[in-house]
């Protein structure tokens, strides 16, 4: 499962062969996917609280023209007014089954080699992301994976990243060993299992050198080859670049996989190699052979994005240690982060030019909420998210105010018998959305929700590291820590393994009102009105999606648009539409709010068309 809680930038995170890859200030999160390190530091940091949604694609948005990108031009608050709602749900899962083995190569067992149990199925189940569990093998290659429900699992190991690993990665198949996903063969557990082995033959490697501008070796960045035929975030494993740019990826099994690339905190561009250079798309990106060597990669220097984070009712100062990322594609598997500081500003670097979705993470709260940039600011659904083009220029102003929780669900995850430390909730509801938080120490959590649902509710187990980025879901690995506990769901009689037994909370009353137009100005009709007037509307309840493009101006017998600032001010739910230019005198002037515009329930306004007369 994604990693809802990356460390800031000074804490570096492992992969899937425990190599710590950056994760800068400026750049970071190419991938960030699952690993084991039993001495690495747990993260505490919330990443998405609601950030880590949409497990499914997002539905298709037209991209920003780029000339609406250097300043959007929308400026916006978003607020909850409401007064939060509350739910109790304890979930108390019994511990899973265990399945255990060794993993040796031609020279004997392997060390450290990460050994994980994948379902089969990596679709979300009930709209929760699955998830993979997995152990790190022992001196003797001996390994046990815990906490597995019952279900149907794929057997891989991959051993450390080392440019002389004498292993390949790769799965347990009907005779032994294969190399691909598409051969392994299926596990199905439904009590624990011994004796499930694997013997790995000879490891290949990719190796090549990475440049910055002028041909300036890019030492440390961070480089990564994931097996092409596997589920974005899983079958990873990566090395840095030496002093002189060098780098060599060993351990691999036969086949194909995407190469990226995560450069420091220098400016540089991250992306993987695609067919005409670098793309921040892995859907992009081309399929190199293991085997491969002599790749030659130039990092080109990176685009910025700069902004503000702050929470409504908190007053003007901005807020820090939000986790601020730009995703390029669907799964979010390359994301360049940031971490607002200094009054809540931040800076995402290292962006090649792409269309990206950017989201704003909080660290645990139980007051506000996370989300997305939208067209009027704020919203809470990547599927609503502003589609942001980098294009030739830094893009700036991409402020947020992230606004107080409608609801919360409130309880406490038990494995075993006993609390269930740092273990995650995830609460998903309509069209994909998701959130997540972590529980405390006694296994107790609160977590925030911007509408009162329905949500289904699930439980992960806790783990040292989780995998991937928010944005989008991605599968990937979270390796348990020692807790025997299997995951699952919040179901009508409390906890179940299975998200078909899982159960619609709904948190207080459920909101079906429609928004309303309460007032508008000018009214309908009016006349003589002048041509620099502003037209003031204000909405019966806070809304998101107020922008430009949802609120216009049009002459009404040319149909021509008239160019304006739209300003939306979530304290009193007014949205304010400037004209840039005088109105043409004596003309009938056509107002449009569209039916984009919704509440935080997701409500639509009724789409609403109206007209007045300037002066002559």
């Amino acid at each position: 499962m994604r990693d809802p809680f990356p460390r800031p930038p000074t804490q570096p995170s492992p992969d899937d062969t425990r190599a710590h890859r950056p994760t800068g200030s400026r750049g970071g999160g190419l991938a960030r996917r699952s690993g084991l390190a039993a001495t690495a530091l747990l993260a505490f940091a919330l990443v998405a609280t609601i950030v880590g949604t949409d497990p499914r694609p997002a539905a298709a948005a037209t991209a920003v023209p780029a000339g609406d990108v250097a300043r959007p031009d929308v400026v916006a608050t978003a607020s909850v007014a409401m007064a939060a709602a509350a739910e109790k749900a304890d979930l108390a899962a019994p511990a899973g089954y265990r399945v255990s083995g060794t993993i040796t190569a031609a020279a004997g067992p392997v060390a450290g080699a990460v050994v994980t149990a994948c379902p089969v199925s990596m679709a979300p189940q009930g709209g929760v992301p699955v998830e993979c569990k997995g152990a790190s093998t022992s001196a003797s290659g001996a390994y046990s994976v815990t906490g597995l429900a019952p279900g149907a699992y794929v057997i891989r190991a991959a051993p450390p990243a080392t440019a002389g690993s004498t292993a390949a990665a790769g799965y347990r198949g009907g005779s032994g060993y294969v190399a691909s996903r598409a051969e392994a063969a299926t596990l199905a557990v439904s009590a624990d299992a011994a004796g499930i082995d694997l013997a790995l033959p000879a490891g290949k490697s990719i190796a090549g050198k990475v440049t910055g501008a002028g041909g300036r070796p890019s030492w440390n960045t961070y480089v990564e080859a994931c097996a092409a035929d596997a589920p974005a975030g899983v079958a990873c494993t990566g090395s840095y670049a030496t002093t002189d740019g060098s780098f060599v990826i060993g351990g691999l099994g036969s086949g194909a996989f995407t190469l990226g690339f995560q450069a420091p905190s220098s400016g540089l561009a991250s992306g993987y190699v695609g067919a005409d250079g670098l793309t921040p798309l892995r859907s992009a990106a081309r399929d190199i052979a293991a085997g491969t060597e002599g790749i030659a990669v130039t990092l080109p220097q990176g685009r910025s994005l700069a902004g503000s984070v702050s929470l409504e009712g908190a007053g003007p100062a901005g807020v820090n240690q939000v986790l601020v990322q730009a995703c390029a594609d669907e799964s979010c598997v390359l994301g360049p982060s940031a971490w607002t500081v200094g009054g809540g500003t931040f800076q995402v670097g290292g962006l090649l030019p792409g269309t990206y979705t950017v989201s704003f993470s909080l660290p645990r709260t139980a007051t506000h909420v996370s989300g997305f940039l939208g067209d009027g600011g704020y919203t809470p659904t990547r599927a609503a998210a502003m589609r942001l083009v980098i294009a030739g220029a830094d893009v700036v102003g991409a402020d947020a105010v992230l606004p107080r929780a409608a609801a919360s669900l409130a309880g406490t995850a038990s494995g075993g018998g006993s609390g269930l430390p740092l273990g995650v909730i995830v609460a998903c509801g309509a069209g994909g959305t998701c959130l997540w938080t972590r529980t405390a120490a006694d296994g107790s959590y609160t977590l925030a929700l911007p509408s009162a649902g329905p949500w289904t509710v699930g439980l992960r187990a806790p783990g040292l590291y989780g995998a991937g980025l928010p944005g989008a879901y991605t599968a990937g690995v979270i390796v348990p820590s020692a807790s025997p506990a299997m995951d699952g769901y919040l179901g009508g009689a409390g906890f179940t393994p299975l998200a078909s037994g899982a159960r619609a909370v709904v948190v207080g009353s459920p909101d079906r009102t429609r928004p309303q137009i309460v007032s508008r100005a000018p009214t309908a009709g009016a006349a003589g009105v002048s041509r620099t007037a502003r037209v003031v509307v204000r909405f019966s309840e806070p809304v998101t999606g107020v922008s430009s493009r949802s609120f216009t101006l049009r002459d009404a017998a040319t149909k021509k648009a008239v160019a304006a600032t739209v300003v939306y001010d979530a304290s009193s739910r007014t949205a304010t539409l400037r004209p840039k230019t005088a109105l043409p005198g004596g003309r009938s002037i056509l107002v449009t709010l569209a039916g984009t515009i919704a509440d935080l329930s997701g409500n639509r306004l009724p789409t609403a068309t109206w007209a007045f007369t300037t002066k002559r």
